[in-house]
């Protein structure tokens, strides 16, 4: 194994490419009264568009999802007063996208499981079951046991397939699957069988997806409209001695807003600031009556390092934020974390919120992001000063509802890694680390605090606490959170296993691979960890 991590090194080398694209904010601080109420008049309408928007998606989620060229049309039936066509319809593909994204990940995520028995419990406290009490505390309740069978994993394989009724045993890279396949396909009766219960599944997940409240109006203007006609632009002014740069805002022929901004030549290049195709607009998240134009342009590509060192991050929420394949942790600082639901807490106790309790629920969330941006930079000067080239991190996606409570802070997990961030991590990992010349690979999150780091077993009993990992193959001792990121960082430094579950961007990043089921990852990664 080690001569393959030696390989690496020849493999990592730096790209070269010509352009690529990065964006950039201006802020709006200065507008006066009316022009400030005029934008809030817009916001209102963007959110109002939105709500249309996600009724229409909600009521025809179905033809959404499965005919997105001919439901697009439907964005004719949105009603607008200020907004131009061309917003308007970007804003239906936005929220189109959010809903195909969360179907998306509810379909990677659903397994097919069989009831293979039933279990007596007492309930230790009141239990839910979708939101409804099913047992109080102190009473029995009958508890179903599910497990996946063979012929489950090969549902959830095809639930994954795009088109079954081509579907060959030549097409399936898996082993274990081609020989499913020959065993539960035998016939063409048999194949159309399969395919209504999967198309049928995948018509109740679509069903079960609620309706979507989008609560940012952010919206997006075109830099040209018509033939070459210019709507929204930046401008310099000779003749104002105050304030020199403005952004004109045309939202329709009859209203233009012109807008001063905050313009700084250390990160602005007023030579680029109107080389693209739109702009968005969105109401600022650090100052209040701000407003933010985001532009994007092409600039001088990124430059990384040469391959020197990788390092695999496991992101955690209880006992560390942080745990890496060198055996070092990052926490966060848990009185800060605590004094944070407190100020929580006195806001959710509020039946309403005053524009003071606003302002300051916003500060929190500032302050919040502010310290997780620092701590991640600290991290990051650390690994630099160690030689790290590469990190490699999990591909999370946010958790969704759940009632498992974290007794440290007397919070539901979901709430304590939102307000971790861990959804936002990985981003601004990503974005910190290019500054350094560093490569963040993403990984998919499947097994990796199931499987060995030492023998490459994956099996549940191998983590039977959340602190402690023990093989039941090897008998190999560790601490969980550490083992879980020594398989992250194999996962880039063994040259088979990061080619065969990624796919790379153009800088050679790791980006995980859409096209592999999650019986196809564990059956490569118990294959090739010895490779």
């Amino acid at each position: 194994m080690s001569k393959l991590r030696n390989k690496t090194q020849h493999k990592a080398r730096a790209v070269k490419i010509n352009t690529d694209i990065r964006s950039n904010r201006y802020t709006c601080s200065w507008a006066n009264t009316k022009k400030l109420e005029q934008i809030d008049e817009i916001f209102r309408e963007v959110l109002d568009i939105k709500k249309q928007c996600s009724k229409i998606i909600h009521d025809n989620i179905h033809e959404a999802l499965t005919n997105k060229s001919q439901f697009i049309k439907r964005v004719s039936e949105v009603k607008r007063t200020n907004l131009i066509f061309w917003s308007v319809q970007d804003i239906m593909y936005s929220c189109l996208s959010s809903y195909e994204q969360t179907y998306e990940t509810k379909i990677k995520n659903y397994r097919f499981k069989t009831k293979i028995g039933e279990k007596k419990h007492i309930a230790s406290k009141d239990k839910y079951k979708n939101g409804v009490l099913i047992c109080k505390a102190g009473e029995e309740y009958i508890e179903d046991i599910f497990e996946m069978q063979p012929f489950d994993y090969f549902l959830t394989y095809l639930l994954h397939v795009k088109n079954i009724r081509t579907l060959t045993p030549n097409k399936i890279k898996s082993e274990q699957i081609k020989q499913w396949f020959s065993e539960f396909v035998t016939s063409d009766l048999i194949r159309e069988g399969l395919i209504k219960i999967i198309e049928d599944k995948k018509t109740e997940l679509r069903k079960s997806i609620t309706f979507k409240e989008f609560t940012k109006p952010i919206f997006r203007v075109p830099n040209w409209y018509g033939k070459g006609k210019d709507i929204c632009y930046f401008k310099f002014d000779k003749t104002n001695n105050y304030l020199k740069h403005w952004f004109r805002l045309n939202i329709n022929k009859s209203l233009t807003i012109w807008l001063p901004i905050n313009y700084n030549s250390k990160f602005h290049d007023w030579n680029k600031i109107n080389q693209c195709q739109s702009f968005i607009i969105k109401p600022s998240g650090e100052k209040q009556n701000s407003i933010d134009i985001i532009n994007s342009f092409e600039t001088e590509p990124l430059e990384f390092k040469h391959f020197n060192k990788a390092i695999g991050i496991d992101v955690n929420a209880k006992h560390n934020l942080f745990a890496l394949s060198d055996n070092s942790i990052v926490d966060y600082d848990h009185n800060l974390i605590d004094n944070f639901f407190s100020e929580l807490e006195k806001l959710d106790n509020k039946k309403k919120l005053t524009k003071k309790d606003k302002k300051h629920y916003a500060k929190l969330i500032r302050q919040n992001e502010s310290y997780f941006k620092w701590l991640i930079s600290k991290t990051l000067d650390k690994l630099e000063s160690q030689g790290i080239t590469d990190i490699v991190m999990e591909d999370l996606e946010p958790l969704s509802s759940s009632r498992i409570s974290n007794s440290e802070f007397d919070e539901r997990y979901t709430r304590l890694c939102r307000v971790l961030r861990h959804g936002s991590q990985k981003d601004w990992f990503k974005k910190q680390a290019e500054k350094r010349g560093i490569r963040v690979h993403l990984t998919q999150a499947e097994f990796s605090s199931q499987q060995c780091s030492q023998c490459g077993v994956i099996r549940k009993t191998n983590r039977e606490t959340q602190e402690q990992f023990k093989c039941v193959n090897c008998q190999h001792e560790s601490n969980a959170d550490f083992n879980a990121a020594k398989n992250l960082e194999l996962r880039y430094t063994n040259v088979l296993l990061r080619s065969k579950l990624h796919l790379m961007d153009k800088y050679q990043r790791l980006i995980p691979d859409p096209r592999i089921s999650f019986l196809e990852i564990k059956e490569i990664l118990i294959k090739e960890f010895h490779h």
